[in-house]
C-alpha cells in the first residue's frame, strides 16, 4: 500500500539524483555525447571531420585523439591507431 508508494517514489527521485550526477559525465565521452558536444571536442583537439565519414568513426578519433598524436609516426602507434578503429 502507502510503503509501497513510498518506496517507488524514493527510487524514482534517486535514479533522477544519479542522473543528474552522470549526466556531466556522459557530455565528456564523445562516444555518447551529443554530437554538437563532439564537434566541439573535434575543434578543441585540432580533428576535422572527412567528408563522408561515418559519425562513428569520427567519435572514435575525436575519443582518442591524444593517443594518437601522442604515438604518431611509431609502429606502435600505427598499430594501436587500426586496433581502435577496427581494422584487423
Amino acid at each position: 500500500g502507502e510503503l509501497a508508494k513510498f518506496a517507488r517514489a524514493m527510487r524514482n527521485y534517486w535514479e533522477h539524483v544519479r542522473a543528474a550526477f552522470e549526466m556531466p559525465l556522459q557530455q565528456h565521452d564523445p562516444l555518447t555525447a551529443p554530437m554538437a558536444l563532439v564537434n566541439i571536442l573535434a575543434w578543441q583537439r585540432d580533428i576535422e571531420r572527412l567528408g563522408q565519414e561515418p559519425e562513428a568513426l569520427f567519435r572514435i578519433l575525436v575519443a582518442h585523439a591524444y593517443g594518437f598524436a601522442r604515438d604518431a609516426g611509431t609502429i606502435a602507434g600505427w598499430e594501436d591507431m587500426f586496433e581502435k578503429l577496427g581494422y584487423p
